[in-house]
């Protein structure tokens, strides 16, 4: 940066190395956690409650912790395993937990496909941009019933249309 001022370059120009480094820094880029031995590939590194709270309110949200997970991650409450549980619950019934519906159908179900599918209108005349959307979201809404209400997961593999 003292380079770049004393070209006479503008402060704003100076820092574009410095931000550049920032941005792709994957400290910066990534949610990581400090390991105490990095180097060994074997070594096992728990998760301390912030950690721990962080991994869960991101899976769920793919957001930041609210203030109740924070604070019980800040009293060590999340290593009790009935207060983890009562807290995923409690993040899955939040709506930010919408995300995780939609990423996973996405991602494992690929749903973004959708939106480049053509059937053939000879064999599918009926098939629309209403139609296309109502795949979606049937699709997303039992996504959502699996997760949140807590069904077997197998359901997601197996599943079969009410009688």
């Amino acid at each position: 940066m003292d380079a770049a001022l004393a070209d006479h370059e503008s402060f704003a120009h100076a820092l574009r190395p410095a931000v550049a480094a920032v941005l792709v820094s994957p400290n910066f880029l990534f949610r990581s956690e400090i390991d105490a031995a990095p180097d060994d590939e074997r070594a096992v590194h728990p998760l301390d409650d912030c950690e721990l709270a962080a991994r869960l309110s991101y899976f769920l949200w793919s957001s930041l912790p609210d203030a109740r997970l924070r604070a019980r991650a800040a009293k060590h409450e999340l290593r009790d395993p009935a207060v983890l549980a009562d807290e995923a619950r409690r993040l899955l019934h939040d709506a930010r937990a919408d995300a995780l519906v939609v990423d996973f159908a996405d991602q494992w179900l690929q749903l973004r496909s959708l939106a480049r599918a053509s059937p053939d209108a000879a064999l599918f005349p009926d098939f629309d941009e209403a139609l296309r959307d109502a795949m979606r979201l049937e699709t997303e809404l039992f996504v959502d019933a699996v997760f949140r209400e807590g069904r077997p997961l197998r359901e997601l593999v197996d599943a079969t249309s009410p009688s």
